[in-house]
C-alpha cells in the first residue's frame, strides 16, 4: 500500500502563511461550530498540519479552531501521534464531545517507539482516550516486526482501554496474531491506490471488509478509507472533487445500513503529502488547505 502518513516530530520552521491560515480559522471557528449541523460522519482521521511541516509548534487555540470546525459533523476523532503538540489533543476533542482514538507512531527507532508509547499510556490515564492504536501501517515495510507489535499492543492493553493497530487489510489477514492480540480491529482499505474506478469502490471496500470481518471471529472491524478529490490517476481511479463525493456518499451509506464503524480519512488537506505521495498526497480531505468544506460535501454532511 503506498499510503504514507509517518508524522515524525522533528524540528521544523512552521510557513507564515500556513500559520495566518490557522490564525483565520480560529477567529471563524465559531461559525463552525455547534450550531446546527448534525453530525453525519462516525469519525475523521485529523492531523493538523495545513500549510505547515510536521513539528510545527501549533497552539492549543490553533488546534482547538481546527477542531471546531470539525465537530458540528463528526462524533470522533482519530490521531495518529502521542507526542508533542499531539500530546494534548484528546482534552481538546473531547471538550468537544467528540470520542478520541488516541494512537501511538511506531517505526524501527525502538527509543521513539518508546517514548510514544508512554505519551499513549498518558493519553489513556487521562480519561481521554476511548481507544489506543497502536501503530500504523507498520506491517507494510516500516522494520518493525509483528513480534514487537504485538508487544507494544500488549503492553498498551493492559491499561484497561480498548486496544488496536491500524493496518492495511492484506497485512491484518496475513498476520493473524496481530488481530489476536487487538480488542477490535481496524483495517485501512484504499481502492483509490489499487486502481479501482469510483464506481466499483464501494463494492470493494465491502468484498475485503466481509474477508476480515470472517478473520476477526466476532471482534469488531473499524474501517478507514478515503478518496482524493485532485491529483494524477492510479490505474482506473480518478481523483476529482466529483468522485472524492460519490465515494464519500456511497460510502457512508454502505457503513450506515451494515452498521459498520469507520474513521474517513481525513478531515483537512495538508500540503507537506506531496512528498511522500505525489501531487495527490494532498487533496484526500474533507476540507481543504484553508479549512472550507470542499464543494458538494457540504450537501452530504449536512452543513449549515
Amino acid at each position: 500500500m503506498l499510503k504514507t502518513r509517518r508524522l515524525r516530530m522533528t524540528k521544523t520552521l512552521a510557513v507564515s502563511i500556513g500559520l495566518l491560515t490557522l490564525m483565520l480559522i480560529s477567529l471563524a471557528g465559531l461559525s463552525h461550530g455547534a450550531a446546527g449541523a448534525s453530525r453525519q460522519l462516525q469519525g475523521l482521521c485529523f492531523s493538523p498540519y495545513l500549510q505547515v511541516n510536521p513539528g510545527a509548534n501549533l497552539t492549543s487555540a490553533q488546534l482547538g479552531a481546527l477542531m471546531d470546525t470539525v465537530a458540528p459533523y463528526s462524533a470522533g476523532l482519530r490521531m495518529f501521534c502521542s507526542t508533542g503538540i499531539w500530546a494534548g489533543m484528546p482534552a481538546l476533542a473531547k471538550a468537544r464531545g467528540m470520542s478520541v482514538a488516541g494512537a501511538c507512531d511506531l517505526g524501527a527507532d525502538y527509543s521513539y517507539n518508546n517514548t510514544e508509547l508512554n505519551g499513549l499510556i498518558a493519553q489513556v490515564k487521562s480519561g481521554n482516550v476511548s481507544l489506543a492504536v497502536v501503530g500504523d501501517e507498520t506491517l507494510s515495510g516500516s522494520g518493525l516486526s509483528q513480534t514487537k507489535l504485538i508487544s507494544y499492543i500488549t503492553k498498551v492493553k493492559a491499561y484497561g482501554v480498548r486496544t488496536t493497530t491500524s493496518q492495511t487489510y492484506d497485512e491484518l489477514l496475513a498476520h493473524p496474531k496481530v488481530m489476536a492480540a487487538c480488542n477490535v480491529i481496524v483495517m485501512n482499505i484504499y481502492p483509490f491506490w489499487e486502481g479501482k474506478s469510483v464506481s466499483s469502490a464501494v463494492a470493494y471496500v465491502n468484498t475485503q471488509y466481509q474477508k476480515v470481518k470472517s478473520a476477526a471471529r466476532g471482534k469488531q472491524v473499524i474501517v478507514e478509507t478515503g478518496w482524493p478529490s485532485a491529483g494524477s490517476p492510479c490505474g482506473s481511479a480518478v481523483a476529482s472533487i466529483a468522485n472524492a463525493n460519490t465515494f464519500l456518499k456511497g460510502f457512508m451509506a454502505w457503513a450506515n445500513a451494515n452498521g459498520v464503524k469507520y474513521y474517513y480519512f481525513e478531515a483537512f488537506d495538508e500540503l507537506w503529502k506531496v512528498r511522500s505521495e505525489g501531487d495527490v498526497g494532498a487533496h484526500w480531505c474533507v476540507w481543504d488547505q484553508n479549512g472550507a468544506l470542499k464543494p458538494g460535501m457540504g450537501a452530504i454532511l449536512g452543513a449549515v
